[in-house]
């Protein structure tokens, strides 16, 4: 359905497809500490647009943009964590939901303006 959706196809969906979710927060120092790890059981996707990922991104970060994301979204392993962040919250929070229509089981948001904040390294 995500990928319909995306091709810009009609959906007939039952009264909770749209209902409004909570996602799973990662911290920007949590984060950190599973970047430092050099763990490999986690990818970090970055849905913003090209030219603002080659502008700044966090280290290790993939980036497959928000508006094709489902269709992209095949590069993912569904046995790892994965961790979808934007600037704000808004991309990746619809990332996150169109991950959950795909059966990914284990997935989180981060947020790239907490992540500057918290004056964490940037990739350019």
């Amino acid at each position: 359905m995500p990928v319909w959706e995306e091709e810009g196809y009609a959906v007939f969906a039952g009264p909770n497809y749209e209902k409004k979710i909570e996602t799973a927060k990662i911290s920007p120092q949590e984060l950190q500490k599973l970047i430092a790890s050099k763990d490999s059981s986690f990818i970090l996707v970055d849905v913003r647009d090209p030219q603002e990922f080659s502008a700044g991104h966090i280290p290790g970060a993939i980036n497959i943009p928000s508006q094709k994301f489902a269709a992209g979204s095949a590069v993912l392993d569904k046995k790892k964590l994965i961790v979808v962040y934007c600037n704000s919250g808004g991309r990746s929070y619809t990332a996150y939901r169109k991950l959950q229509k795909l059966d990914y089981p284990k997935i989180n948001q981060a947020i790239f303006a907490d992540w500057v904040k918290a004056g964490l390294p940037v990739v350019k």
